[in-house]
């Protein structure tokens, strides 16, 4: 009897990735691309432990051998997140194409890529965001209603037909098995979000000001660049003085990175003016990352418009950049639509790694093969997961810009 084995699953797959999973996921989100990677995250947790302060010395030798110490150094503890998409295909369309890997791979295509479209959401998400998990705030919602808005609507790129939501107010998250709602509907030009049910019924509590989450997000998410660089100093407008087991509040700069207020100002003298700050504080930062809507008024504004190429780890893909010439070189300025809208980063490349246990991300082959055969239905089911997080470890070498 003809069948799927992994001779002709794996032929399969090469056809359709001959560079691997993640080339479908670089082009969706720039950062991700962009990120330097480790593949061997063994162990309970990375240790990231950037420098804070050098040894003591002094003008005076007698001085200084008093005052010699170590120095000050700082241990991140950073555990590893998990996100997985499963999927699966019916075996009577695998059976019918077993005899040509070109229709299994058509019959596994959009399965896969489907898979992949919600983790590389997800992760483009994850590596915008501080850890928490919440996609947006619900800005208007009536008792009774079905549907939400969200009070800002550029969050609604955060959110796809079918998710599941659950809801709370920060500080406080949902956990895993509190009640959630279906997406049915997303009107992404008004950030009308219409569910299956009367939310309130469901979420207890629902109400203007909660935090909508993906289900099973809340506090689950990896630690990305908002978490590392928060846009307040630590202990300030909510953000927390520990993370990964370091106090922050020590050295708020150097252990939690810059923070430029522009305002209102004209963009280009705020970019000016935060690589201004970083090179004061030490730092070199290389590339900017802006929404796409606030890079397309920096590029309608900026008196030098040259244009880079980006390299990523995959050859042939890349990304276009905006070159922004300053004193200590020019600062590639990439568009992203997984930016917050309201925020820029300003970020050092040498000082970030997206370390991954196993590939970024993978397939589940734990039984030895890269699907498995379910129990309850006439059809087999990959799983592609990724367990990771994001470390920095010159925190104080990168800048968050709020608009």
């Amino acid at each position: 009897m003809a069948q799927l084995d992994v001779t002709n699953f794996q032929a399969a797959l090469k056809l359709l990735y001959p560079r691997g999973l993640s080339e479908i996921l670089y082009p969706k989100c720039p950062i991700l691309g962009w990120m330097p990677k480790r593949t061997d995250f063994y162990g309970e947790a990375a240790v990231v432990t950037p420098m804070t302060s050098g040894v003591r010395g002094s003008t005076t030798f007698n001085n200084a051998v008093n005052q010699q110490g170590t120095p000050t150094l700082n241990r991140f503890l950073v555990t590893r997140a998990k996100d997985y998409a499963l999927a699966s295909i019916d075996a009577e369309v695998l059976m019918a194409s077993a005899n040509d890997k070109g229709a299994i791979a058509k019959g596994l295509d959009t399965q896969i890529r489907a898979a992949l479209y919600e983790l590389g959401r997800s992760c483009a998400f994850q590596l915008y965001g501080d850890g928490i998990g919440n996609r947006g705030e619900v800005g208007a919602y009536a008792p009774g209603d079905a549907f939400f808005t969200l009070a800002n609507v550029e969050d609604v790129v955060h959110f796809e037909v079918g998710m599941l939501l659950q809801a709370a107010l920060l500080p406080a998250v949902p956990a895993v098995g509190d009640p959630s709602v279906e997406i049915v509907a997303i009107n992404r030009r008004t950030g009308l979000i219409t569910c299956n049910a009367n939310i309130v019924g469901v979420i207890a509590g629902f109400a203007a000001g909660h935090s909508v989450f993906r289900a099973g997000d809340g506090n689950n998410c990896a630690t990305g660049v908002a978490g590392w660089v928060p846009p307040n100093d630590p202990g300030v407008g909510g953000t927390p003085t520990n993370l990964f087991g370091v106090n922050r509040t020590a050295d708020p700069t150097r252990l939690a990175g810059i923070r430029i207020a522009g305002g209102g100002g004209v963009m280009e003298e705020v970019v000016f003016d935060a690589v201004a700050e970083a090179h004061i504080n030490g730092a070199q930062p290389d590339t900017l990352f802006m929404n796409s809507r606030k890079f397309a008024e920096l590029q309608k504004s900026a008196y030098a418009k040259t244009w880079m190429t980006v390299d990523t780890d995959i050859p042939g893909i890349g990304y276009k950049a905006l070159s922004f010439p300053t004193d200590y070189g020019d600062i590639k300025v990439i568009s992203d639509p997984n930016c917050p809208v309201g925020k820029g980063y300003l970020l050092a490349r040498d000082s970030w790694e997206l370390k991954s246990l196993g590939e970024f991300p993978h397939f589940a082959t734990d039984e030895g093969l890269k699907y498995m055969r379910l129990a309850n239905s006439d059809a087999i089911e990959f799983r592609i997961r990724a367990f990771w997080n994001l470390c920095c470890d010159k925190p104080g070498h990168n800048a968050v810009i709020s608009w």
